[in-house]
């Protein structure tokens, strides 16, 4: 018998448990990526018999149920009333040999790493009660039976919920004063929702037509124009000049195009040719943001880290304008025409002069990706499969209001 009261001595005993033996069965709480045992598990998955991971408050990193999304020996609990929480690693090898890791120690980084934890480590060596052993391998059973496999599918619906609680999550990791400055917003396993995310299709798509059908077709021609673009050139910096400025919204009418919709970048008083010398840095960015396909946090991060380096003012305003135009589907443009309504029909809206990348994401476009009008299926009507294939940055003709 072990008794484990640091970091260091849990992460190395978990890596050398799961060196040491042929079979594994855990049930955790949460899991999550980053650290030394996750890259052994990662390197010795057919070694895995049954692994149970808990969902609750939406602490397992979505990268690692990416890892083993396709593994059958890794399972998820769906959200219940009944919160899963224990923490115990199983082990066995031949000549019915068997260890045990059990205490208060999630299968994450921090608990590897910083936390103050605690587990207890015990072995067919000093333990020989089979009740024992076939009672923690009843409750691995119990837990495999209520637990299930992930889709693509839902890993996007739970990564974007994942994303859109990151301030929550760091609002909890900083010291807190009870009396004075107790979050009011603390995660919940039922996240509070804003108005736009209850809306439905029919709701939405009512919204958009009651702006008038010039109003919904210009737009749609624009968004559908810029698509053909891209998907003509690999990249940004290879397009024409004037395509670029089009993308830009650095034009205005041309081919019966009104370019300035979706927030257009003249109002940033950027000389194009200095915006121009930069086409590398956004080209690159928008290397990052696939032209089909689901996007997530790592891809928008992927985009930032390039972007953050064009160096302007208002610089959400351009890289939203740009992330819109690539991939209206799942971006809208934040614009001092749209943003006040846009922030009433939203959970914790963006404040006044609060504008950076991160504030742009979290909340706003993945609270969009969690409405129920944007995860509904195709239309089969095709006017309203346009709107569909553009239904975020449609968001901006439903809360564009004109300057006084």
């Amino acid at each position: 018998m072990l008794l484990l009261t640091t970091p260091e001595q849990i992460s190395k005993t978990l890596f050398d448990l799961m060196r040491d033996y042929e079979k594994y069965s855990w049930c955790v709480a949460w899991a999550g990526v980053g650290f030394e045992p996750f890259e052994q598990l990662k390197r010795n998955k057919n070694k895995i018999k049954k692994i149970i991971v808990g969902l609750h408050f939406y602490q397992t990193h979505p990268d690692f149920i990416a890892e083993f999304i396709y593994d059958k020996a890794v399972r998820f609990t769906p959200e219940t009333a009944e919160l899963f929480h224990p923490k115990l690693y199983y082990f066995e090898r031949a000549n019915d040999e068997w260890a045990l890791l059990i205490g208060s120690a999630n299968f994450t980084k921090s608990a590897n790493e910083s936390n103050t934890e605690v587990m207890l480590m015990l072995s067919s060596n000093e333990n020989s009660d089979h009740a024992l052993k076939q009672s923690l391998l009843d409750f691995v059973d119990l837990s495999w039976n209520n637990a299930r496999n992930f889709d693509h599918l839902n890993l996007h619906k739970y990564r974007n919920i994942y994303d859109s609680n990151a301030h929550h999550r760091h609002s909890l990791e900083k010291p807190l004063d009870f009396e004075l400055n107790r979050p009011k917003d603390l995660v919940s396993s039922q996240p509070k929702r804003g108005e736009l995310q209850n809306w439905s299709w029919s709701e939405y798509i009512s919204k958009v037509y009651a702006m008038g059908e010039d109003a919904v077709l210009e737009r749609l021609v624009l968004l559908e124009t810029v698509r053909d673009i891209f998907s003509n050139t690999d990249h940004f910096e290879d397009l024409s000049l004037n395509d670029r400025k089009k993308i830009c919204g650095l034009v205005k009418f041309q081919d019966g195009i009104n370019w300035e919709l979706f927030g257009h970048l003249k109002t940033n008083r950027i000389s194009f040719v200095s915006f121009d010398e930069k086409k590398q840095i956004i080209s690159q960015g928008l290397d990052a943001i696939p032209l089909s396909g689901d996007i997530n946090g790592q891809y928008y991060t992927s985009f930032i880290d390039k972007f953050k380096d064009f160096s302007v003012t208002k610089q959400v305003l351009i890289a939203s304008r740009l992330l819109t135009m690539k991939r209206p589907d799942y971006f809208v443009t934040r614009t001092k025409t749209n943003s006040p309504e846009l922030n009433k029909h939203l959970l914790n809206s963006i404040n006044e002069g609060e504008s950076d990348y991160h504030q742009y994401y979290n909340k706003i476009i993945c609270q969009i990706h969690e409405s129920d009008w944007w995860s509904s299926s195709k239309p089969t009507d095709d006017l309203e499969l346009r709107i569909w294939n553009c239904r975020t940055a449609m968001l901006d003709l439903i809360f564009y209001r004109k300057p006084e």
